[in-house]
């Protein structure tokens, strides 16, 4: 859901390049569920810093429960989920 919430906030190009990488990659890639953790980690991260006012709110929410259960599944995600926490954290805004 996360990558085709990104998705969708691209141009039409971007879009569908996109879309086609994740499922050529996600059908190739022999560890499928870390994949899937990254990927899900980076594009809710991205949503962290693209939305605002209750999309925010939301996206910030799922990033939590992912990266939640991304530690708890993995301990080497506790660097990736840390880091990327105090980026989101501490990251630069822009005005809206």
């Amino acid at each position: 859901m996360g990558i085709c919430l990104v998705a969708w906030r691209s141009r039409a190009i971007w879009k569908w390049l996109l879309l086609a990488l994740f499922v050529y990659l996600a059908a190739n890639i022999d560890p499928r569920a870390d994949l899937v953790l990254y990927i899900g980690l980076f594009c809710w991260g991205l949503l962290c810093f693209l939305e605002s006012g209750l999309r925010l709110a939301l996206a910030t929410t799922i990033f939590i429960g992912l990266a939640a259960f991304s530690v708890l599944v993995k301990a080497n995600f506790l660097v990736l989920v840390g880091l990327s926490s105090l980026l989101i954290a501490f990251g630069p805004r822009s005005p809206r």
